[in-house]
């Protein structure tokens, strides 16, 4: 979606579309605050996935309010599944 030209973001707005090669994801597991990341080629489907779940995240008043569909890293065969591929 590129950078907004806002405080914080404006001079790297100012610098136009950027050639995004690889991203990350950065999470810090609830339960035993360790943190854990991801990195990913980019592509535009899956990244348009993970912006909508991250705008969910963002809208909610409280951690506790959000799915737990899975029990985490460690001990979830999904959340471990990433690990296993790189």
């Amino acid at each position: 979606m590129g950078l907004a030209d806002m405080p914080g973001q404006r001079y790297l707005h100012r610098l136009g579309p950027l050639d995004v090669q690889r991203i990350r994801f950065r999470f810090v597991c609830r339960d035993t605050s360790e943190e854990h990341a991801q990195e990913f080629f980019f592509d535009p489907w899956p990244a348009s996935e993970t912006r909508w779940w991250v705008d969910r995240v963002l809208e909610a008043d409280s951690p506790e309010e959000l799915r737990r569909d899975h029990d985490g890293p460690g001990l979830s065969v999904f959340c471990d599944a990433a690990s296993l591929e790189r």
